[in-house]
Order: C-alpha cells, then structure tokens, then sequence
C-alpha cells in the first residue's frame, strides 16, 4: 500500500503526478491519495532585511521555483502562477470523503487546477468534479479533512507530496525510484 499526501495547488504535487501513477501502475500497489494543507510559499522577492534567515529563505524560495520550472518544462507542463484565491480546500474535504479509487477525481482536480483554471475552493466545480469521476463521496467531509490533516502531521507529514510505505514518509517526488523498489520487494 502507498499512501500519498497532497494539496491540489502544490506545484509539487502536481509535479508529482503522473511519475507516482506510473510506480503504482508498475507495481500494481493499491494507492491511498490523502489530503494535507500545504503551506502557502510566497514568491521570492527582493528584500531591504539584512538578515541571513531573510537571505537564506530568498534563495531557498527561488532554487524551489527554478527546479519546479524546470522539470515542467521537461514535461510539458505548464506551473504558471495562479492569481488571487487559490484555496483547494473543498476539493480536499471532498477527497477526504472518497470511499474507494480517488485517482480518478486526484486526477481530474489537479487538471482542473493546472490546465482549466478552475476554482477547487468553489462547492460547484467540486461537485462536478465528484459526479464526473467517483460512485461514492460523503457530502461534507471538512472534519475529514482536519482529522487527515492532523493525523499527517503526527505520522510526521511536513510538506507534499508526502508518500508514505510501511510507516516511513518519503517528502517529494524524488523518492519515487526507492518507493518503487520498496514496493516491488512487498509485491515479490
């Protein structure tokens, strides 16, 4: 079993996509997607601030947009930066309350997100979202959300994507050769 943490609006996690579908593919694991709050990560900017803790956060900030830049690039994928709310959190609650398969609805929300422009914080478009790619979801899952979000967080979940395999976190998609030979040596 993988499990796999994610917020819709993480480049990361979208980044992250389609190579953990192919480790699930390959290794015909059962997935378990979760949701978990990102942190929002501003832009760097340039700042008047002396500080090193300043400076370091700058340069951490841009190093983290160039790379995610880079390897949409090399993907095709387009990371442009959405404006404005970019809350995900009723697409969340609403995958928190996925009984069965998300990766149909995982799917459709990070292409509604990325690609449509559309709003996941919207009741809506989630529920269009849902109607189009699951048989079962309860209506209203925010609690299910917090408890997944909490739970995360003392598993200890820090950031997304997280995958986690046999109680070990894996933070990032550049754990996915390992989890792969994680998992093909449970499936042997």
């Amino acid at each position: 079993m993988l499990t796999v943490y994610l917020d819709f609006r993480s480049p990361e996690s979208y980044l992250a996509l389609q190579p953990t579908l192919a480790v699930v593919r390959d290794t015909a694991c059962e997935v378990r997607w979760l949701p978990f709050r990102a942190p929002s990560r501003a832009l760097p900017t340039q700042s008047h601030d002396p500080s090193r803790t300043a400076a370091h956060g700058r340069v951490r900030a841009a190093y983290r947009e160039r790379i995610n830049q880079h390897y949409a690039k090399l993907r095709g994928i387009s990371l442009e930066r959405r404006t404005g709310k970019n809350r995900t959190d009723a697409a969340l609650a609403a995958l928190a309350g996925i009984a069965g398969d998300a990766t149909p609805f995982v799917e459709a929300c990070f292409k509604a997100y990325w690609q449509d422009q559309k709003n996941l914080n919207c009741p809506a478009t989630v529920a269009e979202l849902l109607d189009a790619t699951v048989s079962c979801a309860a209506p209203d899952s925010t609690e299910a959300l917090d408890r997944h979000h909490v739970e995360a967080e003392a598993a200890g979940v820090i950031d997304v994507p997280a995958l986690i395999v046999d109680g070990e976190v894996f933070v990032g998609r550049a754990h996915l050769p390992w989890i792969r030979e994680l998992l093909t040596q449970c499936t042997d």
